[in-house]
Order: structure tokens, then C-alpha cells, then sequence
């Protein structure tokens, strides 16, 4: 059995990545690897010294043009026979946008399982996780701090989660996604973990259960992963975020946040987000168009860059990155 499993990045995806790995080791579920078996894996390896499950996992990009497999940030490579791809994987990860392609490439795989996070975290999570050691190798650095980062590019990640979470949203009853929330895992790990063991078609009992659980256990990602694995909590935007962030993320995300169930207000309680079993393509739509920039939005973004105290290299370095990623 072949799974995909997607979310925006910081979503929670490296623990979805590795409960999905422990339900297969302890039910005798086949480990294949497309990377793994790869000619040039031993130097994928040596090019991720200290980061070496990034070198042994199967990232997936699908774009509007072709799908490449992902080591990192380091090397992209086109995938020119995606079958053999997928018969050769037995676990793919992908934080791509849902694009025309993608109605292509998922039913491609037994299993699509989509990650969903509260975007307030989700944006606090990446703006900390790009100033850790191993990213900073990575990445160009284009901000002082975690907070010089989520100042800048709040906007963008609020907007990008929407689109991301929508586009699979409008295809899940269709590609038959299912659909998990880092909240409750983090909250209901017994009940969510039982909601995915029986979407991949395998029994829940109470010994896989806290095997599971135990494999995946804060502590034990925290010690395997310290990049990776911060702190395992929901609702610090409660705290980080400025009221001028909370509001702007309302203004934003909120129609889809109101939908998924994410609270919007500081006193609002820990309500667990959740998606019915009905079609909700008129509300996801009216959140993709209220997520949407104006003329006005567009014009504003290009000034703050401009006039942002960004150094000039970094801002030259970030719009080569743009067209380059409007291409892939």
C-alpha cells in the first residue's frame, strides 16, 4: 500500500510522518523506498550529513508542470515515470499546493492523508523552526529573528494556508482524503489515531494503540529531532501574536478557520476543530475569495517590501526565489 500524506509546512507533519511509520512497522506493513533505492543515495546521505532521515524519506512536489522528488533544500530532481515512483515508496510526503496535476498524481496512491494546524501556530512554528541550526545552512536568511520573520511574512503563510487547506479541502470527498487535525491528536489521541487506523483499513486495538503512542512520544521525537520538534502545543498565538496579528489573521483566515471550528478569540476556549461529513464547497469557496489580495493588498505588499528594512542583497536574493518557485 502506497500513502501520501500532505500539509502545510510546520503542520504537525514529521509526527504524522512517523505514526504512519510505526502503524506499519507493528502491523507488518512493507517499508519500500523510492529514495532509498536511489543510485546516488549513499551520496544523498553524505550531502545531509546530520540530517540523514531527510535523506532516507520520500518527498514528493507536484507541480503544475511535473512532479521531482525533494532531499531538502539542497536537490530537486524530475520524477519522469511517476507509476514507478509510486510502486517503488511505500510513505510519500509532500507539502505541495493542490494544483490541476494533483487530481492526477493522487489517485495514483491507496491513501491520501491531508494535516491540518491552527495557521497562528503554524506560522509561529516555521518563523522559529528558520532560525535553527540545521535550516540556517539551508536557507538564506532574509530577517534578524523568529519575530523580524513572522512581522514580514505573516501575510503570506496566513494567505498560502488558506489556499493550501482549501485546495484539498474542495477534492476530498472527491480523491477520498481524510482529513486530520494536529489538534486533536495532540488532544484525542486515542479516538483520532482509531479515525485513521480505520481509514487505512487496519483494526484498532489497544496494544497498537500505545505502541504507537509510544514510539511517537514528545520526548522521544524531541531527542530524534530537535529541529524538528519544538514544543507540542496548541494556542500560543494566544500569547505571541499582537493584537494587530490576531486581527489580521481574522481578517484573512477567518471564514476558514470559522469552518474547520478554530476558535478566533483569546477567551474562546480550546474547542477542537472538526469537518463534517457533508459537501462544503460554497463555504471553502467564500474563504478562498475573502483570502484573496485586493488591488489595494497587492499594492501594499510591494511597498512594504520595498521600503522594508530588509538589507537590499536579501530582498534581491528573496525575488529570485519567487520567480524561481512560480516555475517549478
Amino acid at each position: 500500500m502506497a500513502i501520501l500524506h500532505a500539509g502545510v509546512p510546520r503542520s504537525g507533519n514529521l509526527w504524522l510522518h512517523r505514526i504512519l511509520q510505526s502503524i506499519a512497522r507493528h502491523t507488518g506493513g512493507e517499508a519500500r523506498s523510492f529514495i532509498g533505492g536511489h543510485p546516488d543515495h549513499e551520496r544523498f546521505r553524505r550531502v545531509l550529513r546530520g540530517f540523514s532521515d531527510e535523506a532516507d524519506t520520500d518527498f514528493l512536489h507536484i507541480g503544475p508542470r511535473h512532479c521531482s522528488f525533494w532531499l531538502s533544500s539542497v536537490m530537486h530532481e524530475r520524477i519522469h515515470d511517476l507509476d514507478e515512483y509510486v510502486r517503488a515508496t511505500s510513505l510519500v510526503w509532500t507539502h505541495s499546493d493542490f494544483c490541476d496535476r494533483s487530481r492526477l498524481v493522487l489517485p495514483k496512491f491507496h491513501k491520501v492523508i491531508y494535516l491540518i494546524r491552527d495557521p497562528r501556530d503554524q506560522a509561529i512554528s516555521l518563523s522559529r523552526y528558520a532560525f535553527t541550526p540545521g535550516m540556517r545552512w539551508a536557507n538564506p536568511r532574509y530577517e534578524r529573528n523568529p519575530d523580524s520573520l513572522l512581522a514580514h511574512d505573516l501575510d503570506d503563510l496566513l494567505r498560502r494556508w488558506v489556499f493550501h487547506v482549501g485546495g484539498y479541502l474542495r477534492a476530498r470527498d472527491e480523491l477520498r482524503i481524510h482529513v486530520v487535525f494536529n489538534e486533536r491528536l495532540l488532544k484525542e489521541w486515542e479516538r483520532e489515531l482509531g479515525r485513521l487506523l480505520e481509514y487505512l483499513g487496519i483494526e484498532a486495538n489497544e496494544a497498537l494503540i500505545e505502541q504507537v503512542k509510544r514510539d511517537v512520544d514528545f520526548s522521544v521525537m524531541k531527542a530524534r529531532d530537535p529541529d524538528h520538534v519544538r514544543r507540542g502545543e496548541s494556542g500560543q498565538w494566544r500569547s505571541t501574536f499582537t493584537d494587530v496579528q490576531k486581527r489580521h489573521a481574522d481578517r484573512v483566515a477567518g471564514k476558514m478557520m470559522r469552518l474547520l471550528g478554530y476558535p478566533l478569540e483569546d477567551d474562546a476556549g480550546d474547542s477542537l476543530p472538526s469537518l463534517g461529513s457533508g459537501t462544503l464547497q460554497r463555504e471553502i469557496d467564500e474563504a478562498l475569495t475573502a483570502a484573496r489580495r485586493t488591488i489595494g493588498d497587492e499594492l501594499g505588499r510591494v511597498r512594504t517590501f520595498l521600503i522594508g528594512d530588509r538589507p537590499f542583497r536579501a530582498k534581491v536574493q528573496r525575488v529570485k526565489n519567487w520567480v524561481r518557485d512560480s516555475w517549478r
